[in-house]
């Protein structure tokens, strides 16, 4: 038998092959901490790095600070090729998985995401979801036996909406419970892509609504929706534990919120100086008994410092007259030609027609003045925000709070589901992108909250 021939470009091939075989490697604790210098402590370097497995008890701590850096070296060109990422056990908390998911959310490659047994709470899982939401390569997520409850749960549940690449979500060990297995099969009976999900702790009606969705979704072929019927109708005898879940999520998002205030409004604590001088300071010359010491450009005083030298005299202040204690200065008199009167505003006729408002504003994004006021009011009452909710609002057709254009009255008595759907039906692009999901959740929380 003639032995097979392998031209110049053929070797080429084949050699990079090898080069790349070579390179990809399964990254462990002593490639990304060094206890030599230049590198002491954790680096990071992810070159042909595929897999990272800082899973179990580390022997240094993952802390916030080294998640920051971890999160960074995630965005670096070096670390496209890392396709694994596993933390399973490495006592993260909240702040470093939110560091982390925010980075994932632009990674080019990374497939498999291990966050297992690290106390990751609702929070974390509130940005999980949202990263979820815009990636477009993590196909297997592990949360196991994390305290994330319904509120979480629901987070999820409406990132898998919009996510078409997640295959495998794994919450089993996690207090989800009845409602928060509700809110993930509201977002399975529109997701075709979750074909494998672990959850414990549900009732049997939700875990064979949820099997059959899984189903569809392995079933593939285009027609995973259609034969959801089950799911889907199980999802509309379950809107209470759904809208429970919501509102579990809606508190979470508010507490969120506060914390973000706080940390933005805290007020800073000033310690008061002197002021710096408004001219250079005179130097004197040191006595003739001691040469001028040698001038070092670097470590000259700046122009405005004020230095501690005896020697150093100041201008003395210009001397102000003493003002009475109810003395108002007059006002300085100006040119004649410097007195401009303003024109009288033009007269309309008494009976002239007013004139017709153009189609928007006689929508309810114009609402009238006094309207919108009451609105702005009550909006800030329950801790919302004008930027994401108002407009919602606003949407919906509401002016006043008890107005009679939509008033929030009829809107309490919608589903969180029915809302999200008038929402979509008055054809209104909202701005909040990814954190809509959220804001409606607010929103319906605030509605129910509130004596019409």
């Amino acid at each position: 038998m003639a032995a097979s021939r392998c031209g110049p470009m053929c070797q080429v091939l084949r050699l990079l092959l090898l080069s790349h075989a070579a390179r990809a490697k399964q990254c462990l604790f002593d490639d990304v901490y060094s206890v030599e210098p230049p590198f002491h402590g954790w680096h990071f370097s992810l070159h042909h790095c595929t897999e990272l497995d800082l899973s179990g008890a580390l022997p240094v701590p993952l802390d916030d600070s080294s998640a920051a850096k971890l999160a960074h070296s995630l965005e670096l060109p070096s670390a496209a090729e890392l396709a694994t990422l596993q933390l399973t056990g490495a006592q993260l908390g909240d702040r470093a998985a939110i560091l982390l998911a925010r980075a994932l959310e632009r990674h080019p490659r990374l497939s498999t995401l291990m966050l297992g047994k690290n106390g990751l709470t609702n929070k974390a899982a509130v940005y999980l979801g949202r990263s979820l939401a815009l990636n477009t390569h993590i196909a297997v997520l592990s949360l196991v036996e994390n305290p994330i409850h319904a509120a979480g749960a629901a987070a999820l549940g409406e990132a898998i909406k919009q996510n078409k690449v997640l295959t495998s979500l794994d919450l089993g060990e996690t207090p989800i419970g009845e409602a928060g297995a509700a809110a993930l099969a509201e977002g399975l009976a529109t997701n075709t892509a979750l074909t494998t999900l672990y959850v414990s702790g549900t009732g049997e009606h939700v875990a064979a609504a949820l099997l059959e969705g899984l189903t569809c979704n392995q079933q593939g072929g285009g027609h995973q929706l259609d034969c959801k019927a089950s799911l889907v109708k199980y999802v509309q005898s379950a809107q209470a534990l759904i809208d429970s879940a919501v509102q579990q999520l809606a508190a979470v998002e508010a507490a969120m919120h506060q914390e973000v205030q706080h940390a933005v409004l805290e007020p800073t604590t000033i310690t008061h100086q002197p002021a710096p001088a408004l001219h250079p300071p005179v130097l004197h010359p040191p006595p003739a008994s001691h040469p001028p010491p040698a001038t070092d450009p670097l470590s000259r005083p700046p122009a405005f410092s004020q230095p501690t030298s005896p020697a150093t005299t100041l201008p003395p202040p210009a001397s102000l007259p003493p003002l009475h204690p109810h003395h108002v200065p007059p006002p300085a008199s100006l040119p004649p030609h410097a007195v401009h009167k303003m024109p009288p505003p033009a007269k309309l006729p008494e009976h002239a027609p007013a004139p017709p408002l153009p189609h928007a504003a006689q929508q309810t994004h114009e609402a009238a003045p006094a309207d919108r006021d009451e609105l702005v009011q009550w909006v800030h009452s329950q801790k919302l925000s004008l930027t994401d909710h108002l407009p919602m609002l606003e949407a919906l057709g509401v002016r006043r709070l008890h107005g009679r254009v939509a008033s929030l009255k009829s809107l309490r008595a919608l589903s969180f589901a029915e809302l999200s759907a008038e929402l979509a039906a008055s054809g209104v692009e909202l701005a909040c992108g990814k954190r809509c999901a959220a804001n409606k959740a607010g929103l319906y929380q605030a509605l129910q909250a509130t004596d019409d």
